[in-house]
């Protein structure tokens, strides 16, 4: 039996609230399967990447139902038509090996490998992909080199699909980012599917995957339950999405209450969880308290959501466009400071709000949204202390109408992308795509 139930959670302990920035669909979004399983079988595996010089993986296995004390496992890559055995225990049931013929994974050569492993009664296939990601001196290296990461947040929304996005729209949405020149999707604010992983794993597509989190406030970080079910969710996440390359940044708690030390017991926890799954990737999240955050020192990967020229804190019928560079330029000092300098730095959201076809050039105008971006993209690329920018947003997306939204999210909904529900350009859309080509 499944059941689905649409109803929204009381108290401070639920994981999603309506006043969150997206709509919250009910139902089965995703493809379900039924298995029948052996008394001995393979439950997941996971290939961690241990060195991009000789090819060598360490396969992690975990078996369900009744586990002998030891038992063989056989082994066989894409690249080798002998399949290996090894006799594992119950308590340690890992092994290094290496891929023959192996080729790296990178975003202009995704190449990808299979790992075939075999019990007495079960076998699975496992995709993966050779690549290192580190941070060194402020930068962000992907097999070695110093990678900028720019590219969109991205929502599962379509006015005809609601999340339940099609597999066609899906290609569709990320053979566009990559043909402009991007290579960075931040999978925004919910695990995602696992096909899209696979895309882009096959396009060259980097991810931020982040676990399910929006504005969470000080008093959800007090509630024990809360707490948990984020360690839950976000462990569930990374086994679940562990074995795909283009996975390189772990995030979690969208812009929330990372200022309090309540906060910062919470990330505190799920940094160590997350490192205790797998601590071959960056771990980040986003982060709206800038200079304020106390949680920053946490994490691998510093994150700001900020929105000069747009939520200017101020009533005024001026352009704000003349506030971009001097913000960028603030972050970028407060995280050039000896405590965080060593931190790769990111925009991890930025943009306006543009209607289709308002072409007066002011606020809500396709010229102002366009010029907005252009402006930031083109500091973040020539600035050596950015490590990128996930521009806020690819498409617009449904989101909820209350009292005070009414005025910022006509429609119902969050007008930021740079293509339109349908996926129609924006004047941003074409302006961002002749620089990113150049």
């Amino acid at each position: 039996m499944i059941l689905t139930d649409n109803r929204m959670q009381d108290g401070n302990s639920a994981l999603f609230y309506p006043y969150y920035d997206f709509y919250g669909y009910g139902g089965i979004y995703r493809g379900v399967t039924l298995t029948e399983l052996p008394a001995f079988y393979i439950d997941r595996v996971a290939v961690i990447p241990e060195n991009i010089e000789d090819g060598t993986v360490r396969i992690r296995l975990f078996p369900g139902g009744e586990v002998p004390e030891r038992f063989s496992l056989g082994i066989r890559f894409d690249t080798s038509k002998q399949e290996e055995r090894f006799e594992l225990g119950k308590n340690n049931p890992e092994v290094l090996c290496r891929v023959p013929s192996f080729k790296l994974w990178s975003t202009e050569t995704p190449n990808l490998h299979e790992a075939f492993l075999s019990l007495s009664d079960d076998s699975v296939r496992v995709e993966f992909g050779i690549r290192k990601v580190e941070c060194r001196e402020g930068k962000i290296l992907l097999n070695g080199n110093p990678i900028k990461l720019i590219g969109y947040n991205r929502h599962e929304s379509h006015p005809e699909f609601g999340s339940a996005t099609p597999d066609f729209l899906v290609y569709s949405d990320l053979r566009m980012i990559k043909n402009q020149g991007c290579n960075l999707i931040r999978g925004c604010h919910y695990k995602q599917n696992d096909f899209t992983l696979s895309l882009c794993d096959r396009l060259g597509l980097l991810v931020w995957e982040e676990s399910l989190g929006w504005g969470n406030r000080e008093e959800q970080f007090a509630d024990p339950d809360f707490c948990r079910l984020q360690r839950e969710q976000t462990v569930a996440m990374v086994r679940r999405s562990i074995n795909h390359p283009s996975v390189i940044l772990w995030g979690f708690l969208n812009e929330c209450a990372s200022n309090k030390p309540v906060g910062r017991a919470c990330i505190q926890d799920l940094c160590e969880s997350i490192r205790r799954e797998d601590s071959s990737r960056l771990i980040t999240f986003a982060s709206n308290r800038t200079v304020t955050d106390i949680s920053l020192d946490l994490v691998d990967v510093i994150s700001f959501n900020t929105y000069p020229g747009w939520y200017d804190g101020e009533a005024t019928a001026e352009s704000g466009i003349h506030r971009i560079i001097p913000e960028l330029e603030r972050l970028a000092a407060f995280a050039s400071t000896p405590e965080y300098k060593n931190k790769p730095l990111l925009i991890s959201e930025i943009g306006a709000a543009a209607i289709c076809g308002d072409h007066s050039g002011m606020r809500w105008s396709e010229e102002y949204q366009s010029e907005l971006l252009e402006t930031a993209l083109k500091y973040i690329l020539e600035s050596p202390r950015y490590s990128g920018i996930a521009m806020w947003q690819f498409c617009n997306a449904k989101t909820y109408i209350t009292t005070q939204g009414v005025l910022t999210r006509p429609r119902g909904f969050n007008n930021k992308g740079v293509v339109d529900e349908f996926r129609r350009p924006k004047l941003a859309w074409k302006t961002l795509t002749g620089l990113l080509r150049k």
